[in-house]
């Protein structure tokens, strides 16, 4: 058997697993279970990149801030909280 050309991915709306084509990489694809689209990841996503950059912008400005107001300690708990929120956000996506 041949292995697949697809991406493997999970529907928004009816969280089903199914294979979108390599093509649809980092565009969307309509779901084979429910047949709404759904967002297939890869590819190279100009509005993700951009999105990164301005999330590194607003951690360093809320660590920051957190430093200022709770010295050392404030910001590291700003620089935790900045860290799981990112990693929970990429690893949704």
């Amino acid at each position: 058997m041949a292995p697949s050309d697809g991406i493997m991915t999970q529907c928004e709306h009816c969280f089903v697993r199914f294979e979108a084509p390599a093509r649809s990489a980092g565009g969307m694809a309509n779901c084979d279970s429910c047949g709404r689209a759904t967002t297939i990841p890869g590819g190279t996503d100009v509005e993700w990149i951009a999105v990164c950059i301005i999330n590194v912008f607003l951690a360093a400005v809320a660590i920051a801030v957190a430093y200022q107001i709770g010295g050392p300690v404030g910001g590291v708990i700003a620089l935790l909280v900045c860290t799981v929120v990112g990693l929970k956000f990429r690893l949704s996506s």
